[in-house]
């Protein structure tokens, strides 16, 4: 039987490029990149897992309106974003410095 790190080696990837959407909010262009293990795109600004509506599957918050919602305007971010593992996840990206507010948006 292999072990883990042998079934790991054997597995290949597909690798996609990345696109460009913009921000719904502030309209900035906003790059989405390709998560190779999962095989999908990332999903830390796509507003429809964050929000939990399909709907909204093809909108896209840059990390700057993201981190804006979360510091200026909680009862938004707390209407929006019902699931409580991913209000968690949100603010562990914020506090983890993964989702950053750029010093061109200060």
């Amino acid at each position: 039987m292999k072990s883990k790190i042998e079934k790991n080696k054997s597995k290949s990837y597909t690798l996609k490029p990345p696109f460009e959407v913009k921000c719904m909010d502030c309209k900035k262009d906003l790059v989405v990149n390709f998560v190779p293990p999962r095989q999908e795109y990332s999903k830390k600004n796509n507003w429809g897992y964050w929000g939990g509506r399909k709907e909204n599957n093809d909108k896209y918050k840059c990390d700057s309106c993201l981190v804006d919602m979360y510091t200026n305007r909680k009862y938004e971010y707390l209407e929006a974003i019902t699931d409580s593992k991913k209000r968690r996840l949100l603010r562990h990206y914020l506090y983890d410095e993964r989702i950053i507010l750029n010093k061109s948006d200060l």
